[in-house]
């Protein structure tokens, strides 16, 4: 796997040592915030493992890299938690392939990313074949919500855990897309700012940028008291129902991005309540089933709210929010 992955690079020298070693244990966890790259360093260490020459990221130059990077190497799987190919049958036959011997007689890797996507049927179904592994045979778990796993099939798993990327890394990772932020009317140090050490929002940011806006000038004059809005963007965000989960994340970004810019210790409080606020609200609409458009009125109807609280030990307003809606 030719080029250089940046960041992570404690971790990267560390799974090398270990790959080199024969140590690796055969089941590993990625865990992290979404964007970071956990999927790369797993696909880096997975060709590393079924390298001829046993290179970290692969050679590049054996047959068995030529295979990997055409995709057709038949001793490596990579399946998205997420869709159609990792249901439950699916899976069965996967996991039942891997009890037969490797095409090349060397070390067989599955990457399963998104793994806290899997539901309770395959993630039972996962844990079984983890219970009585076959040699050389490795498993990579990549998650951004560790706590959606079973906790039984976590403790089959040593844990890695990936932290945010540094500004320059992702200002770096960045430099293909100037002319879009451009566009879009966002200067990049704003976008880097706004992503918080992750790639996983920046897309949407950008194709979402007059939402952006708009949400952000809204939002400010609720806050500032304009309480008559929030009815309205309440209806109107819950109304679009198929984008209402990647308009919750633009909120987010918002509210972060106001939280950062906050000069007093009380503003800085309003908007640290307000984003505690919207991952209750996020959780009360799609875990809870609760009326959107009551659950969001709530949310910014709290914003405005003079906060008592001035640090983040006391969210009083979070712990209310439920007590509040009305459905």
């Amino acid at each position: 796997m030719n080029g250089e992955i940046l960041g992570h690079s404690v971790q990267q020298k560390a799974l090398a040592r270990l790959a080199a070693s024969g140590k690796l244990p055969t089941t590993i966890l990625f865990s992290g915030i979404a964007g970071v790259g956990k999927f790369l360093v797993a696909k880096r260490l997975a060709f590393s493992l079924l390298c001829r020459e046993g290179a970290f990221g692969g050679c590049g130059h054996c047959e068995y890299c030529s295979l990997l990077h055409a995709e057709t190497h038949p001793d490596f799987f990579s399946v998205q938690c997420a869709s159609k190919e990792c249901d439950i049958d699916s899976l069965r036959e996967l996991l039942y392939s891997l009890n037969l011997k490797s095409f090349f007689g060397k070390n067989r890797v599955v990457i399963f990313n998104n793994a806290d996507e899997l539901g309770v049927q395959s993630a039972n179904l996962l844990l079984k074949s983890l219970e009585e592994p076959r040699p050389n045979t490795y498993y990579i778990l990549v998650a951004t919500h560790r706590g959606s796993l079973p906790p039984t099939l976590v403790s089959r798993c040593q844990v890695w855990f990936f932290d945010r990327l540094a500004d320059s890394a992702v200002k770096t990772l960045l430099a293909g897309k100037e002319a879009a932020i451009q566009a879009a009317g966002l200067s990049l140090s704003e976008v880097v700012a706004l992503a918080d050490g992750s790639l996983a929002q920046v897309d949407t940011l950008i194709e979402k940028s007059e939402l952006w806006k708009k949400l952000g000038s809204t939002l400010d004059q609720i806050a500032a008291g304009k309480v008559s809005l929030a009815p309205d963007l309440a209806a109107e965000l819950a109304k679009d129902k198929e984008h209402l989960s990647e308009s919750l994340k633009l909120l987010r970004l918002v509210v972060r991005s106001r939280m950062l810019s906050a000069t007093n210790d009380e503003d800085k409080a309003r908007w640290a309540i307000c984003l505690s606020n919207l991952l209750t609200c996020e959780r009360a609409i799609f875990e809870r089933n609760l009326a959107a458009a009551t659950v969001l009125l709530s949310t910014f109807l709290a914003l405005h709210s003079a906060p008592q609280a001035v640090s983040f030990t006391t969210l009083h307003n979070s712990a209310r929010l439920l007590d509040n809606v009305i459905v």
